[in-house]
């Protein structure tokens, strides 16, 4: 497969306002995510349930998402991306407003998976839409706008989510993106242009399935793998039907005319490294989320505006970022700007990995900060050289794919986070260490464990493409 995408004219007379439509509905996905986590506790009290069942509201959102992104971004290749995203708008909507209306947990979870088959529409085919509507090089500023609208998303969500939830309830939460959605619906319908180059082929039934077992499988041995045990049998059975899915799905999707994963992509080695260096980026990022509160909290004890405060600093600083390096991604070489963002985001996990029990204030602002500028550095130029890579006419598998790394990094990284916290806590514990001792070992040992991973990162970012040519 050898794509000449610097040969791509635009097929979309009008790309900024193609980019709205996409832009809607990456907003709409992100801010959902802030605003629930805050509603849970009261979500709980609705339902009289536990903290274990209540944490399905959130699970059964990336379930989906992660199971449907392949397949919902091979029916926009294929069917073009007017009326998939129109649905993906109209769907959101519909599981909004069940989600509001929901009287038990029940109900709740099943609109939340509604919900989450039309954000899996957004997620798979938003960057083929800016794919389309922009040629060549010129769409590096558009991913950063992007960028801009995830941090935005991921600052405002929990912050929007408290003051509805402190003057109304829960459930209109849910019903603001209800608006949002119908109004999509609209602009999908005027401004996308139902340009295609998929070929109507047969349906992938069977790579679907057996990819949506698999994920699942695989996604709920990482997440309660330890709860259930190592060794315990619904870890075990779980982990063989992760395994066997997977082998099915490669055999079936090396035999099918029409994939909805193409290996052959993976042939592509800006795409193929750049796909790794996005997922280990986001498994890294996860433990900054997961562990920095806990710091914050049992050992600054500082009180919940200021932990918001001191966690808004990531999202603010890829806001900043991203546009620019978006814009700078048209004319840089491919492998500076994501790999020297990276370089610096290693910086600030490490920073964060020698906070003591005594650092000021400012060395948490540090290391936030770097991580902001330094991941907004990667994100656009990444995915600007990921997408690139392949043709036109897989843009939309090539977006899902992308988009299934950022989702499973974020599982892999909450996983690796709290197991390595665990296991470095109980070892500081049994050679006698004091609790905030202990708890300071594990932060320790997770954050150093992330800079590894995002190490890894950087290396496959670095490699993706030679800067000098003999």
């Amino acid at each position: 497969m050898q794509p000449s995408p610097e040969s791509e004219s635009s097929p979309l007379s009008r790309p900024w306002t193609a980019f709205l439509v996409a832009a809607t509905g990456t907003f709409m996905a992100t801010l959902d995510s802030g605003i629930v986590n805050v509603a849970l506790p009261t979500i709980a009290d609705t339902f009289h349930v536990g903290l274990p069942t209540t944490q399905w509201v959130v699970s059964v959102y990336l379930l989906t998402i992660v199971s449907f992104l392949p397949l919902t971004g091979n029916l926009g290749d294929r069917y073009g991306r007017k009326y998939i995203f129109a649905i993906g708008f109209l769907v959101f909507s519909v599981g909004s407003i069940l989600c509001g209306a929901a009287h038990s947990m029940g109900m709740l979870l099943f609109a939340r998976f509604v919900q989450a088959m039309g954000s899996a529409i957004f997620m798979a085919n938003g960057p083929a839409v800016i794919m389309e509507a922009f040629p060549g090089r010129s769409r590096g500023r558009a991913f950063g706008i992007i960028g801009t609208i995830v941090g935005v998303g991921s600052l405002i969500g929990p912050t929007l989510g408290g003051f509805v939830l402190g003057a109304l309830s829960w459930r209109w939460l849910f019903y603001l993106g209800v608006p949002i959605g119908l109004a999509g619906i609209v602009m999908a319908l005027i401004y996308l242009e139902n340009y295609h180059l998929g070929k109507q082929k047969k349906f992938d039934l069977g790579g679907s399935v057996s990819f949506a077992v698999g994920i699942t499988a695989l996604i709920l041995v990482l997440t309660q793998g330890q709860k259930w045990g190592v060794t315990t049998w619904p870890t075990i059975m779980t982990a063989c039907a992760a395994v066997g899915s997977a082998f099915v799905f490669y055999r079936v999707e090396r035999h099918t005319t029409s994939p909805i994963i193409d290996f052959n992509l993976f042939r592509v080695r800006p795409y193929a490294l750049g796909t790794l260096a996005s997922l280990c980026g986001f498994t890294a990022t996860f433990c900054d989320f997961i562990l920095l509160p806990f710091y914050l909290h049992d050992v600054m004890h500082l009180p919940p505006t200021a932990i918001g405060a001191f966690l808004a600093i990531f999202p603010l600083g890829m806001a900043i970022m991203s546009p620019i390096s978006g814009y700078l991604s048209e004319r840089a070489h491919e492998v500076l700007l994501p790999t020297s963002g990276l370089v610096v985001f290693i910086a600030g996990l490490v920073s964060l990995a020698l906070l003591t029990t005594t650092s000021p204030a400012w060395r948490v602002v540090l290391g936030q900060s770097l991580l902001g500028l330094g991941y907004g550095t990667f994100i656009a130029p990444n995915n600007n050289s990921v997408l690139r890579s392949v043709p036109l006419s897989h843009a939309g598998m090539a977006g899902s794919i992308i988009a299934l790394a950022r989702n499973i990094g974020m599982v892999i990284g909450v996983a690796l986070a709290t197991a390595v916290y665990e296991a470095a806590r109980g070892i500081a514990l049994n050679t006698g260490a004091i609790q905030e001792e202990a708890f300071m070992a594990g932060l320790r040992a997770a954050f150093f464990s992330a800079a590894a991973v995002a190490l890894i990162a950087a290396t496959a970012s670095a490699l993706r493409k030679p800067i000098f040519r003999k």
